[in-house]
């Protein structure tokens, strides 16, 4: 009978630790957080344009800039990231002969401007391998200001 018993344990205790390491593998998988910041360049706010992370496997999460240079990502992927940042021209307005000819109200067309007034940035920024914008996102809220020279 005490054979027995002691055999109970062993296998309660190996399924046990069985159970730990099945919990503990799963905590290290991908996972989404949110990130929150400014983007300075020069040490002025960034006033438009988009920041986006790049994870290794491939995730990626974008937002827009502010016109104060703030931006909020609510899903970023987890870990070790990259970081770009890219601010783009502005669309023209259409020519006024074309204009006219378009729905809606006429002389009323501007430019439109994709993400926030234009700032030209240098281009390394817009490239992950380029740009020296490198973070680790933990889980939760994180705070990540993004200065640029």
């Amino acid at each position: 009978m005490t054979f027995r018993h002691r055999g109970r344990r062993s296998a309660v205790r190996i399924v046990g630790v069985g159970l730990a390491l099945i919990l503990a593998s799963g905590c290290g998988g991908p996972f989404t957080a949110s990130v929150s910041g400014k983007v300075t360049y020069k040490g002025e706010p960034l006033p438009g344009g988009v920041v986006t992370f790049v994870h290794p496997d491939g995730r990626t999460a974008y937002t827009t800039i502010h016109e104060d240079g703030s931006y909020t990502v609510p899903a970023a992927p987890g870990g070790d990231v990259r970081c770009i940042v890219q601010t783009y021209k502005p669309i023209p307005a259409p020519p006024k002969a074309l204009a006219d000819k378009l729905p809606g109200p006429k002389g009323k067309l501007e430019p439109v401007y994709p993400a926030g007034k234009y700032v030209p940035i240098p281009e390394k920024y817009g490239n992950p391998d380029k740009s020296g914008l490198a973070y680790t996102i933990h889980r939760g809220s994180n705070t990540i200001d993004i200065p640029l020279d």
